[in-house]
Formats: C-alpha cells, structure tokens, sequence
C-alpha cells in the first residue's frame, strides 16, 4: 500500500515573516491614515462640486430634468461613492447607493419616479450639509427608509402592488 505524504511548501509571506520584514500593522495604519488625509481635501471638493451639479442638473427646480437622462444622475450617484470614502461620517454612501438602485430601476421601465428621485436628493443634501453632526442610528434608520422607498418605487414602476409595507 502507498503511504501518504504530508509535506509544506514554505510560501514567501512565511518567509518574510521569519526574516523580519514587512510592515507592522500599526506602520500600515498610520501610513493609511496619512494617505487619507492626503486625499482627504480633494474628495471633499469633488463630493462638494458633484452635490451641487446633481441637484442643479436633476433637482425639482432643474429647467430641463423631464429631458434629462437615466445616466447621467445614476453616473453622479456612482461617482459620490467613489470619493466618499475619504470623506469621514457623513453616511451619503448608503442614500448614493439607495439613489443608483432607483435611477436603474427608472431606467429598466423607462419612466421617472421624480417624487422618489426629489427625496434622495433631499437626503443627499441634508447628509452632505449635516452629515457628520447626525448620530449613527439616526443615519441608518434614514438610509433604511430610503431604500424601503425605493423598493416600493420598483415595484410600482414594474406594476406590482403598490401597497408600502
């Protein structure tokens, strides 16, 4: 009968570990939070800027919004989540994201829901102007509202029921 044989394969981070070098996790985390802060600036000025275009483009004022297409406000809502993230406590990650699910939603049937679309961008600028000073909870419960909002809007936009649970 054959016997097995159990043998390990030495692999580089192993090695390295041995050796002594790599980075310390307290080192990698300052160093993080030094790049952060480094971006920190620019974020906030492109998260301010694109705030602003949304609802210039898209709010209840906007002139031209009945014309306006799906892509252009689900690319807004795309693009505040990808600087948000060096842009500490303001919670508009989840009422951007809340916002995207809609505007697809829009899209597939081919129709705006504007009352739904003007709450999430009412939410995004009450976040954006007073994010930080809002406790978590209150956050969180605000972000799960909207995203029950959104998903009556796809139903109703599909034809379903349009009963809100």
């Amino acid at each position: 009968m054959t016997e097995v044989h159990f043998f390990r394969v030495p692999s580089k981070l192993a090695r390295e570990l041995k050796r002594g070098k790599g980075v310390m996790v307290a080192d990698a985390l300052v160093r993080a939070e030094a790049g952060l802060a480094a971006i920190q600036e620019s974020c906030q000025a492109a998260l301010d800027a694109e705030v602003a275009a949304m609802i210039q483009e898209y709010g209840a004022d906007a002139p031209d919004r009945e014309t306006a297409g799906f892509e252009g406000l689900y690319r807004r809502g795309c693009t505040i989540l990808d600087v948000i993230g060096a842009v500490p406590d303001t919670g508009l990650e989840g009422v951007a994201s809340s916002l995207c699910d809609l505007v697809d939603a829009c899209e597939q049937s081919g129709q705006w829901d504007w009352p739904s679309v003007d709450v999430h961008l009412d939410m995004i600028t009450l976040f954006h102007q007073t994010g930080r000073a809002l406790p978590m909870e209150d956050k969180t419960r605000m972000v799960g509202e909207l995203r029950r909002l959104t998903a009556f809007s796809t139903k109703r936009l599909k034809g379903a029921d349009q009963t809100l649970q």
